[in-house]
C-alpha cells in the first residue's frame, strides 16, 4: 500500500463559509469530541477538518465506501476496529489539519509556527526559536504516535529506533510538520481543498 499524507489548510474566511453551509462537526466522532473537553469552535474545526481527511481518503484514495468503526488504544491512538492492517495518524493546528495513511505504524504532526517562552524551550531542551523549536517539536509528536504510547514521551528528546523512518513535510512556512513511519515506501503528499471534504453529504 503507498504511504499518503494528505493534507489541507484554511482562513478565516475559508473557515466562516464552510462554518455557513455545513456542519464541520458532523464529522468528529461523538467520542472523539468528548475527549477534546472544550467547545471551543476553532478547536472543534481543527478536529473536525482532519477526520474529514481522514474520510476522505478512506473513500477515495482507498475505495472503501463506508467509514470503519473506529477503536481506541490504551493512549488514546484511534484504530479502525474492522481493518487493523490500514494504519493512519491525525494532526490538527490553527488553519492546518494533516492525515497519514499507511499499512504500517504511522504518525505525523503539524504545528502553526508561534513564539516559545524561555522557560518552556529550557524544559523541553529545544532551541527558542520558532521554527527549530517546532522542527523538534513535530519530530518528537510523530515519533511518539507511531509507537503509540503516551504522550508524557514528548517532554524528552525521544531518540531514532531501528525501522522508523522520519521525513519533513513540506506545509507552508508558517508551519512545521513531520512523518514517522515503518513503512518503507515513498510518501505521496496531497494538499485537499476544504470544499473537497464535505462531500456533498453533510450541507445544510
Amino acid at each position: 500500500m503507498a504511504l499518503w499524507v494528505l493534507y489541507t489548510q484554511w482562513n478565516a474566511e475559508q473557515r466562516n463559509a464552510l462554518r455557513e453551509c455545513c456542519c464541520m462537526e458532523a464529522f468528529l466522532p461523538p467520542e472523539r469530541k468528548a475527549r477534546l473537553h472544550t467547545t471551543d469552535p476553532e478547536r472543534l474545526f481543527q478536529a473536525a477538518a482532519a477526520y474529514a481527511l481522514l474520510r476522505f481518503g478512506v473513500k477515495h484514495l482507498l475505495g472503501i465506501p463506508e467509514f470503519p468503526v473506529l477503536t481506541y488504544g490504551t493512549w488514546g491512538k484511534p484504530a479502525f476496529q474492522e481493518v487493523p492492517a490500514l494504519q493512519f495518524s491525525l494532526s490538527h493546528t490553527e488553519g492546518l489539519a494533516l492525515c497519514a495513511l499507511s499499512d504500517a505504524s504511522v504518525g505525523v504532526d503539524g504545528e502553526q509556527l508561534r513564539p516559545v517562552s524561555a522557560e518552556r524551550a529550557r524544559r523541553l531542551l529545544l532551541s527558542r526559536e520558532p521554527a527549530d523549536f517546532f522542527a523538534g517539536w513535530v519530530e518528537r509528536e510523530s515519533r511518539v504516535k507511531c509507537r503509540g504510547v503516551s504522550a508524557i514521551a514528548c517532554r524528552k528528546p525521544v531518540k531514532a529506533r531501528a525501522g522508523e523512518h522520519y521525513y519533513a513535510l513540506p506545509v507552508g512556512e508558517n508551519y512545521a510538520a513531520g512523518l514517522c513511519t515503518l513503512s518503507p515506501e515513498k510518501v505521496h503528499m496531497r494538499k485537499i481543498l476544504p470544499a473537497l471534504l464535505l462531500d456533498g453529504k453533510n450541507r445544510s
